[in-house]
């Protein structure tokens, strides 16, 4: 070897890996061809690996698994970035450094379980090649059996307890609606506060550990804030408090997370509950890069020396005082978000809470109704469509392994007429609900997800895949209430998902919501038999059809004289038993006994049904666009798309496309200059994606 050569590995080794010897955190170096060129003392303490096996081998994986396998380092050094989460857990860039990972692994070494984080790091030669690899590892057992007993304590605090205290809440709260002496019912009240208390309290840690996960995004403000008023309008009108809301229109989005609502539901709660006012308002304002939210009252106010600590863990002061919660998690929150949040005297005469929030790219839209939020407000007539049977025949299914909360919901469901059936067990629902005809199948079931033998989720997907029992809505009820778990629900084709604590008004509003929408389904689904026609027989050649043959995009015009009128479709030609120009017409003809014509056809906004005698899915878009020649000075439009099926997840889908061709389309009413053949091409990618 030449001499200069040597006197080079000779400066590396002193600079590197010399030091690295006596290192007390286990490492290892690996050469350009995975040779160990370094393994030190506290790597050889970890793993029972002496210096003379490994070094000048590429065996370093000896030391952590029974059988070849690459380690982190090498991995790295072979460039197979994507394999990494193959063989670890919880892989991500590693922090404050370009060329190194971070993993995480279960592994059993020396006859013991530890759970060790790994870090591997890249050195490079004056050409940016790699010619080492310096692995790191650190012992984290302990912590992650802390971490883990932690969760699990966590788990039983929010699930369990949450349950119990739930329940406790919903009977006194039942228990209000009874005959009661004046003594009685101050005691009851007493009891309420205190089981409310509670349940905010499980509440407001639920968000705490939720800061720093979530994902932000693009919000509107102005919506956000709009919706907070709404929730609170009820308390505050009891209360004698009038909520006054002054924002103006908003140049762009902000950006934040889902707990946003968490900032302001808090600071308005805060004036609601402690601040003796009979006045709210909200204003606004924004700057070059931050859009301003100011709440203030005319209450009692905030003592100065109390505004630096009113953020802080655990502060109350005063008999009203709560938990000390509310006003930490909004600090968590907004210095999650880069944003700034700031206590002042209000004009008004009591305290001002200024928020302060990044503005985002996105421009504000002004928020449509979604089929979900107008299932209260269908514009169908009780009296032609929906009232033909009373709700007392609504048979509603209960599954959870609780047996209070089984018995409460029992309770409070009958109390508004509805048959309710109970099951503590997921297994002998499913088999009560597979006996039962046609015509005794429930009209609706709610379920928990954790429970023994058979998850709330395997539940769901045994009915989802009866074509008999598909069709039932249903809630998932559940003190499971990530972002995740919620994904994945809705991922499902639940119909809605509902966390514990669970309020009274909020799952009769949910059940009486999709009753109503199954129903009004059923009227919407005759009326499109009644118009098509329903003596054209399935065509058997088409039987053998590629699957995309069958999916069709098309956009309808709604005209004043004529009526529906198909303006583009795509595939031109399409190989469905129905002709496009007829299917679409009828359907739009139908939809405006149901939905009423003008504006109110614009508030379906979405629907997603079967067309039995085609046997194909329909899913619809509604919107229109600014149209002068009009009377009523618009246009109103139905994209559409049919296919053999479409779920509840890709129609999800199907509308982030069809917002995006509708948005298109009110900017500049010329169909021509839009590519219809590449909007197919996205529908196809997601229905082929998820066919069987």
């Amino acid at each position: 070897m030449p001499i200069k050569m040597n006197k080079k590995i000779n400066a590396v080794k002193a600079k590197f890996i010399n030091p690295i010897k006596e290192l007390s955190i286990p490492t290892f170096i690996i050469d350009s061809n995975h040779n160990v060129i370094e393994w030190n003392k506290a790597i050889k303490n970890l793993t029972g690996v002496r210096r003379k096996e490994i070094l000048g081998t590429s065996n370093a994986w000896k030391a952590f698994y029974s059988e070849k396998r690459p380690t982190l380092a090498d991995l790295l050094l072979d460039g197979k970035i994507e394999e990494i989460e193959t063989y670890f857990q919880n892989f991500s860039k590693a922090k404050h450094c370009l060329r190194g990972y971070t993993a995480e692994k279960w592994l059993e070494i020396n006859y013991e379980r530890l759970y060790l984080i790994m870090t591997a790091t890249a050195i490079l030669d004056k050409k940016g090649e790699i010619i080492q690899i310096i692995q790191t590892i650190e012992d984290r057992t302990e912590s992650k059996h802390i971490k883990d007993r932690k969760e699990f304590l966590n788990s039983i605090f929010r699930h369990d307890a949450n349950n119990m205290i739930n329940v406790c809440h919903g009977f006194l709260k039942l228990l209000e609606k009874t005959e009661l002496t004046e003594v009685q019912k101050d005691y009851l009240q007493e009891a309420i506060n205190a089981s409310r208390g509670v349940i905010s309290i499980i509440e407001k840690v639920s968000k705490l550990q939720k800061v720093g996960r979530e994902e932000t995004q693009d919000l509107s403000l102005g919506d956000l804030i709009q919706e907070i008023v709404n929730k609170n309008q009820f308390q505050a009108k009891e209360k004698g408090i009038t909520i006054e809301v002054c924002l103006p229109e908003f140049s762009s989005n902000v950006q934040a997370g889902e707990l946003l609502e968490d900032v302001f539901i808090n600071i308005i709660g805060n004036s609601l509950q402690h601040s003796q006012c009979d006045k709210i308002k909200i204003s606004g304002r924004e700057s070059k890069d931050a859009i301003i939210c100011c709440i203030e009252d005319n209450g009692k106010g905030i003592k100065e020396e109390d505004k630096e600590m009113i953020f802080n863990q655990g502060f109350k002061r005063g008999k009203s005082a709560g938990s000390g919660l509310g006003l930490f998690l909004v600090k968590k929150i907004t210095n999650n978000y880069g944003a700034k949040v700031y206590v002042k005297d209000s004009q008004l005469g009591g305290v001002k809470f200024e928020v302060q929030l990044k503005k985002s790219k996105g421009r504000p839209e002004k928020r449509r109704n979604s089929l979900s939020q107008i299932e209260n407000d269908f514009h169908l007539t009780e009296d032609s469509l929906l009232n033909n049977e009373h709700h007392l025949q609504n048979l509603i299914v209960v599954v959870d392994d609780n047996l209070q909360f089984l018995t409460y919901m029992k309770v409070l469901l009958e109390n508004y007429d509805y048959k309710v059936e109970t099951f503590r067990s997921a297994v002998n629902a499913l088999s009560y609900i597979e006996n039962q005809d046609y015509h005794s199948i429930p009209d609706l079931i709610i379920s928990d997800i954790r429970m023994p033998e058979l998850s709330g989720y395997e539940f769901f997907k045994n009915l989802s895949s009866n074509p008999k029992l598909n069709r039932i809505p249903f809630i998932f009820l559940s003190g499971l209430s990530s972002k995740d778990d919620i994904r994945l629900g809705k991922y499902l084709g639940a119909d809605d998902y509902i966390t514990k604590p669970v309020y009274e008004e909020d799952i009769l509003a949910s059940i009486k919501g999709k009753l109503r929408r199954k129903k009004a389904g059923s009227v919407f689904e005759t009326e499109i038999d009644k118009y098509l026609n329903l003596e054209q027989k399935r065509d058997n050649k088409l039987e053998n059809m590629k699957f995309d043959e069958e999916i069709v995009l098309f956009l309808i015009f709604w005209d004043d004289k004529k009526g529906p009128k198909l303006i583009e479709q795509y595939p031109e030609k399409s190989r469905i038993s129905l002709s496009v120009d007829k299917l679409g017409t009828q359907i739009f003809q139908a939809i405006v006994p149901i939905y009423g014509q003008s504006k109110n056809i614009v508030n379906a906004e979405d629907v997603l049904f079967r067309i039995e005698n085609i046997n194909k899915h329909a899913y619809l878009y509604f919107d229109a666009f600014y149209d002068e020649s009009k009377r009523s000075k618009q246009t109103e439009f139905m994209l559409s798309v049919i296919a053999p099926t479409i779920s509840y997840f890709e129609s999800l889908k199907l509308k982030k496309i069809l917002s995006n061709l509708s948005n298109i389309l009110k900017e500049d009413n010329d169909t021509k200059k839009i590519n219809f053949r590449q909007y197919w091409k996205d529908i196809l990618g997601i229905l082929s994606k998820f066919e069987n």
